[in-house]
């Protein structure tokens, strides 16, 4: 087998261990980060014979390299710890410190939510477990909003010795309104990013 042959073979395995893995993941309906990290190793391995190959023909010097390297990782720890005080909807910490003072009103609750995946984290910080419920799902609108109104206030209407609040993201709020729900199934804004439902009753 000749040198051409080797470092053909040597990129068609990079790019195939990359490639296959990022395919499958776009693919998979779960998309957790942390399903994605293997691709880096060929990517990573990749990087270093294009930069290997660029120092060879003298294209880049080992010194444009380190630093480059150095830079970016400032930028990339720097920029890292700034979104740490960004909030966002899958800050699961803030949400837990937000919800605090409506759990506070009622001496026992039960937490609901639309989709359990939407709250990856929660349970961690609150040590409250939150079943998901279907009552507002993707297919809403080919449903009778009476149906799904009527649905909201017998779940949480019916007699149980713990607050029922379903717990939601903020992008439900325009089928909320439309629902017109009666006047004893209060809508709670938790903050910019999610809101509760419960019976004031």
């Amino acid at each position: 087998m000749t040198q051409e042959h080797i470092k053909q073979s040597e990129w068609m395995l990079l790019i195939t261990s990359f490639s296959l893995p990022f395919i499958f993941f776009l693919l998979s309906k779960s998309r957790l980060s942390l399903y994605i990290l293997p691709v880096f190793i060929p990517l990573t391995a990749g990087m270093g014979k294009i930069f290997g190959t660029a120092v060879k023909n003298n294209i880049i010097t080992h010194k444009t390299l380190i630093i480059t390297g150095i830079l970016n990782a400032l930028i990339i720890i720097t920029l890292k710890g700034a979104s740490a005080y960004y909030p966002n909807a899958k800050d699961m910490k803030q949400l837990s410190n937000d919800i605090k003072p409506l759990l506070s009103q009622f001496p026992e609750v039960s937490l609901y939510c639309v989709k359990s995946e939407d709250l990856n984290g929660f349970e961690f910080y609150t040590n409250i477990p939150v079943p998901e419920i279907k009552l507002l799902e993707e297919n809403v609108k080919e449903i009778p909003y009476t149906e799904i109104a009527k649905d909201i206030d017998i779940f949480l209407s019916e007699p149980s010795s713990a607050k029922k609040i379903i717990l939601l993201p903020r992008k439900h709020e325009k089928t909320l309104r439309l629902l017109n729900l009666p006047d004893k199934i209060k809508t709670f804004p938790i903050n910019k990013f999610w809101l509760t439902l419960y019976c004031s009753n």
